[in-house]
């Protein structure tokens, strides 16, 4: 962000407010992705090695 500010300086506020949304959005997705990954990952291994009660 700091970047940003530096590089395009805008000059009204709603476009730093607009920028600052943007990213925010963009790590919220981010952290779902991760999160459905791990979810996903614990599924196929349990639907590949099961339970340790199946004997």
């Amino acid at each position: 962000m700091t970047a940003y500010l530096g590089y395009v300086k805008p000059k009204k506020a709603e476009i730093i407010i607009d920028e600052m949304l943007a990213i925010m959005s963009e790590i919220e997705t981010w952290r779902e992705k991760k999160t459905s990954q791990e979810a996903n990952a614990r599924y196929n291994e349990f639907m590949y090695y099961g339970t340790d009660d199946e004997d």
